[in-house]
């Protein structure tokens, strides 16, 4: 889909720097947002806003395959200065809507300062935490079919805008995160030009932390070492699939 400009998109949108966490749900998403939102600045969490997704849809297009993204701009203009972000005060802000992988190209029009942390952790396992978790309000993970549609399509877009916007997507491994916290936590920040600090890898003694989603119960305690065999026993469903997604041999 085209995005149209037909005039120079307002400085009050251009000079904001959000950070967008994207990638699949149960990839460690969360624990990276209570990690930023943890550190020495005081950063806006928009939490799941789909505000991205919100505008496109809310938006008529203007032909068959073409969007005004000027009134996308004005739209999302409207929501952020509500929910507080504004170029004086609130100019950095989290917005952790995992479908923003799909609009990259879009994002980073609008917002040119925009940081994209792409959160990773093995996709067979995280297939099987998907499939496991049963989330209530995303219905594609009812089915295991229907996950490995949806991971397939993830893999092919996050692979192109990776090579497309190579410094500007930055991605996190959850076994490394898990394993070497320290280490990788100092590279987020640094990634969003952030000043780390300790403090960020103790947001589970936060009493102002809260999560909606299926890892709330998960950032009320410190980071554990990945388990790479918690899944291990179910692994031999996934043969049946190994024809259609080649990347399940990886």
């Amino acid at each position: 889909m085209d995005f149209e400009f037909k005039e120079k998109i307002s400085d009050n949108i251009k000079t904001l720097e959000p950070i967008f966490i994207v990638g699949l749900p149960r990839s460690g998403s969360t624990i990276v947002e209570a990690i930023l939102s943890s550190g020495k600045k005081k950063i806006l969490n928009l939490g799941e806003s789909n505000l991205i997704n919100w505008s496109i849809i809310s938006t008529p297009k203007k032909t068959m395959s073409t969007l005004d993204a000027e009134l996308i701009c004005n739209k999302l203009l409207t929501a952020l200065d509500n929910l507080g972000v504004s170029n004086s005060k609130n100019n950095i802000f989290i917005d952790k809507s995992l479908e923003n992988f799909l609009y990259i190209d879009l994002i980073l029009k609008i917002f040119p300062k925009a940081k994209i942390i792409n959160t990773v952790r093995n996709t067979n396992d995280n297939i099987f935490a998907i499939f496991q978790q049963f989330l209530s309000k995303i219905s594609w993970t009812h089915s295991l079919e229907d996950i490995l549609d949806y991971t397939n399509n993830y893999l092919k877009v996050i692979k192109f805008f990776k090579k497309k916007y190579p410094n500007k997507i930055f991605s996190v491994k959850l076994e490394e995160l898990t394993n070497n916290k320290e280490k990788v936590s100092k590279e987020i920040f640094n990634f969003c030009e952030l000043e780390w600090d300790k403090k960020a890898l103790e947001f589970y003694k936060r009493k102002d932390l809260f999560s909606s989603t299926a890892s709330n119960i998960q950032i009320r305690s410190s980071l554990r070492k990945y388990d790479q065999d918690k899944y291990k026993p179910y692994k031999h469903i996934l043969k049946n699939f190994i024809d259609k997604y080649d990347w399940l041999n990886e």
